[in-house]
Parts: C-alpha cells; structure tokens; sequence
C-alpha cells in the first residue's frame, strides 16, 4: 500500500538534505576505495614492468 501524504517544499529539501546527508560518506568511501584499487592493480603493473628491464649482474 502507498501511503497518500503530500510533503512541503521544506518537507521535501529536508528529507533530500537529511538522506545525502547520510549516504555521501558511503558514496565518498566507494570513490576511495574504488581509487585504491586502480592504484595497486597499476602499481603492480609497473612493478612487474620494472622487473622486465632489470638488468643482470654479474659480479
């Protein structure tokens, strides 16, 4: 069942104010982890990549 209730403006800024309110920092987290990702996942590629151009000692 729906519930038929008409909010206000401030009713309605209120509530979309309190609820990005609530879920930015689990957006901004995501953002963050996301980005983690991408920086380890490239970082090991290049350390692979540096490995490929070491070159041999021999002493």
């Amino acid at each position: 069942d729906e519930l038929s209730l008409e909010i206000g403006q401030f009713d309605s800024e209120f509530l979309i104010d309190f609820i990005t309110e609530k879920l930015a920092p689990i957006y901004y987290n995501k953002g963050i982890e996301d980005a983690k990702t991408v920086i380890e996942r490239r970082m090991l590629e290049m350390s692979d990549e540096l490995y490929e151009i070491e070159q041999e000692v021999q002493i």
